[in-house]
């Protein structure tokens, strides 16, 4: 049994394979030796009996290694590629990662400098506007989750011939709140306890106040409703894990869409439309009525408070569209009968012209407007934009993945399908919500400010970055791959989140091991399993 977990695959400690005569015979590892049990006096013991105590020391047994750290780090650093595998979405997750940190790195800083107007006047540069409008970053995160729910979702559905049971939703639920949840949780711990310890110079009260916002409001992240509760900024817990609270919740009204895809192509098909044309006008208007700026660093126009620009920020309402894209695209690869699709050379070239093109005018088609702050912007205008840049931009990124997935890329689908990508790819998840706690302790550590410049601000990130890197590899592999693992594992918590239902205790009484001595398994040919399936014990 395999599970998709950040774009790779985790083999389960044991598996449930099909097994028949036939297959007896061939083995991977060559001719396998069929032996009967033997008794205690050498007769044969055909029917003899494994208690349900010794099932289940084989079933733990991976347990142990759950928690084992080198074989956390071969599974970290294996590169292997499989076909349904998502090979170019590994170097897109990782440099739309590289770019937020980037992005914070900045932001973190302007509580640390002290030339605070000459930085403010080098983010309206044309060079800057890459980070001025860096927080579409997030939206190739929205677009990758729908991509990769929706095509994994439906490859099961079409595996059972049906639309799921209720146990089946039940394990859809479940199966992303552990993914998330546990490692969420602590690193909420170690902010509160560890990193608040650390800070000790003239900033302190920045992680101070994280710490205190933490102890009231903890319960909120764990949740997932940190976009609606507590209101105001200041308060929140981890304020930068938002993203995470929306997706979760475009993650639980996508069975609707997904169900619909799968028994109703069209009408599904328009439903996702609707609901992203709904999506952009909403934002539209909600932009127009608030007056809200065209840039999510920015403030309102109008005498409104900061939180107005949580109405179209934080809110599924506003920032499903690029996840609802995503559910389209990954749609699109299931009815595919192979990822490789020989596309006119010409219509390839005139989308990669339109992807650019949408791409740029997102990153930079303010730049005019950056340079006259003080002058009165048209808000239709201002309002058309923040409705519609998301959409573009994901859309541009969506066509990226196509071309790169179906063998359209060329040189880019070379560059994000390099291997290397997949070992950082897998810690994206921690690297995300502990970044911004690390910024905060560096920052508020220092002794005196910082002198803002381009050269040392450059040096400065790739020093954030790498280190952010190495504290987050040390913790996936000692907590969220063997939280991830562990349901895996034990019996109880894997028949919750991956069996079909809960399974009922039962002695196993097998007729005969077959011994693959190359693989050091044993495989139990169990004649009470329907379908003569067998239970493969690994490194026993």
């Amino acid at each position: 049994m395999n599970a998709n977990v950040g774009g790779g695959n985790i083999n389960y400690g044991f598996e449930m394979s099909e097994f028949n005569d036939k297959e007896s015979n061939m083995s991977p590892c060559g001719s396998p030796q069929v032996m009967n049990e033997p008794t205690r006096d050498g007769a044969e013991m055909s029917n003899a009996q494994l208690t349900t105590n010794q099932a289940q020391m084989n079933l733990y047994s991976p347990l142990v290694d759950a928690f084992s750290l080198l074989s956390a780090g071969k599974h970290l650093l294996n590169t292997d590629q499989s076909e349904d595998d998502f090979s170019s979405l590994h170097g897109i997750r990782v440099l739309s990662m590289f770019w937020i940190i980037l992005l914070h790195t900045h932001l973190y800083m302007i509580t640390a400098m002290d030339n605070y107007f000459e930085a403010f006047k080098r983010s309206t540069s044309f060079l800057y506007q890459i980070l001025t409008n860096g927080d579409v970053a997030v939206d190739t995160f929205f677009l990758m989750s729908g991509i990769l729910v929706t095509y994994w979702t439906i490859k099961r559905l079409q595996t059972r011939g049906n639309c799921g049971d209720w146990w089946f939703w039940t394990r859809f639920y479940l199966h992303r709140w552990w993914r998330l949840a546990p490692l969420y949780g602590f690193v909420i711990l170690i902010a509160c306890t560890l990193l608040i310890r650390m800070a000790k110079g003239p900033l302190y009260a920045l992680p101070q106040m994280t710490l205190d916002m933490c102890k009231r409001n903890w319960w909120t992240n764990l949740l997932f409703i940190n976009n609606f509760y507590p209101t105001e900024g200041q308060e929140k817990c981890l304020s930068w894990s938002w993203y995470l609270a929306v997706d979760v919740q475009c993650y639980i009204v996508s069975p609707l869409f997904i169900l619909l895809l799968h028994t109703r192509k069209r009408l599904g098909i328009a439903l996702v439309l609707a609901a992203i044309a709904g999506s952009i006008v909403l934002t539209g208007l909600l932009s127009a009525h608030y007056g809200l700026p065209v840039t999510a660093f920015g403030r309102p126009s109008k005498n409104t408070t900061d939180a107005a620009v949580d109405y179209i920020y934080e809110k599924p309402w506003t920032r499903c569209p690029p996840f609802l894209l995503g559910m389209l695209l990954g749609y699109t690869f299931t009815c595919m009968k192979t990822r490789k699709l020989k596309i006119n050379m010409a219509v390839v070239v005139a989308n990669w012209f339109i992807s650019a093109a949408l791409m740029l005018a997102v990153l930079f088609g303010l730049y005019d407007h950056y340079q006259n702050p003080g002058a009165q912007h048209n808000e239709a205008v201002k309002a058309i934009y923040n409705a519609c840049h998301r959409c573009a931009w994901s859309i541009g990124v969506a066509w990226i993945a196509f071309a790169c997935e179906t063998g359209n890329g060329g040189a880019v689908e070379l560059f994000l399908k390099w291997r290397a990508w997949k070992p950082l790819s897998r810690v994206s998840y921690v690297v995300y919500i502990l970044h911004p706690a690390l910024l905060l302790v560096y920052y508020s550590t220092r002794p005196v400010t910082m002198h803002y410049d381009d050269w040392p601000m450059l040096y400065n990130y790739a020093g954030i970055l790498v280190f952010s890197y190495l504290v987050c590899t040390l913790l996936y592999l000692a907590v969220e791959l063997p939280l991830y693992r562990i349901v895996k594992t034990v019996p109880f918590t894997m028949n919750i989140l991956t069996a079909r239902g809960p399974a009922r205790p039962r002695t196993i009484a097998p007729s005969t091991l077959i011994l693959c001595p190359c693989h050091n398994e044993v495989i139990i040919k169990c004649a009470q399993i329907k379908n003569n399936a067998a239970l493969r014990v690994l490194s026993l």
